[in-house]
């Protein structure tokens, strides 16, 4: 277990400098020059060149990769060109929000999916197993920000029940804190939990066709029985792959859904920044991103192994 752990540790570092590398490099593609965003288009050429001097733009390309590398494995990421505030500052205000709307995602994605799974599982081929891949399927092909706007309209504007857009903070009013994630919650699970469905209903019948499921039944046992008590423990390794892909979506779809619901997470802080080409902000937001997405499936992958000590994860 504990050699495993390092290789996927290795793994995940090589993998984390492999994006911030590739984020500096797509940086470079992005036409404007951020020392003008920063000065204004009538700034003189000798403050342009001042600016270009405090931001390192006129160091050499490679001088600037090897920087740049290192201030983001540092934790060092900068002052905001916009707004002149420490980029962690207006990141630890952002990844609260943002942790909160994955946090309520995935809880709806796993009652939502997993009932919706195991109902189609235990009648495959009845009306509700055939509303089921029917249902998912649409939901996979509508963009999320759609449904957003149709809960939006119908549960927040017609009926009232719902706020429109805002967060309130969890520790300020839990319930209000809720609330307000319903909609943009139920708006990225969605996505998430169609995949989940269909995924768990896939298992749980291959599954069902298992010889040991079969010497069960045989024994006399239902299938429900067999479902809950030995299905579910065969299905689990395959489902926590599935929910830890399912989080990276999660986490890049709330970039759009955050600006649907006035969310201020990391998602419209990076929006903002992109617009107002402050780069430093852009790297920070695309980093943490990144630490949270590789962490999660570097978890997923530990629960597996400690599931099923026979997967191969070197």
């Amino acid at each position: 277990m504990a050699g495993v752990a390092l290789r996927r540790v290795g793994s995940a570092i090589l993998t984390l400098l492999v994006v911030v590398i590739v984020v500096f490099l797509l940086q470079q593609l992005v036409p404007g020059d951020p020392a003008v965003a920063v000065a204004g288009k009538d700034a003189s050429a000798e403050l342009l060149a001042q600016i270009r001097h405090q931001l390192g733009l006129d160091q050499p390309f490679f001088l600037q990769l090897v920087d740049y590398v290192w201030h983001a494995f540092t934790f060092d990421l900068g002052t905001s060109i916009q707004d002149s505030r420490p980029v962690t500052e207006m990141l630890a205000e952002a990844l609260p929000v943002s942790l909160s709307l994955a946090v309520v995602a995935m809880g709806f994605t796993l009652v939502i999916g997993v009932v919706l799974g195991t109902l189609a599982a235990l009648r495959p081929g009845s009306w509700l197993d055939r509303t089921l891949v029917g249902g998912s399927a649409v939901a996979l092909a509508v963009p999320p920000f759609v449904i957003g706007l149709l809960l939006q309209n119908v549960f927040a504007v017609k009926l009232g029940w719902l706020p429109v857009i805002g967060y309130t903070a969890f520790a300020d009013n839990p319930v209000q804190w809720f609330t307000g994630l319903i909609l943009p919650g139920l708006t990225l699970a969605s996505l998430s939990s169609a995949e989940v469905a269909r995924q768990l209903r896939g298992n749980l019948i291959d599954t069902r066709e298992q010889d040991f499921i079969r010497t069960l039944r045989a024994k006399g046992l239902t299938w429900p029985n067999v479902l809950f008590k030995h299905a579910f423990r065969n299905a689990a390794a395959p489902m926590l792959t599935v929910l830890g892909i399912q989080l990276g979506q999660v986490i890049g779809g709330a970039v759009i859904i955050e600006q649907v619901f006035g969310l201020p997470g990391l998602g419209q802080t990076g929006v903002t920044a992109i617009l107002a080409k402050d780069y430093p902000v852009v790297r920070g937001v695309v980093l943490v991103c990144a630490v949270l997405v590789i962490a999660l499936n570097l978890l997923v992958d530990l629960i597996n192994v400690k599931l099923n000590p026979r997967t191969d994860l070197r």
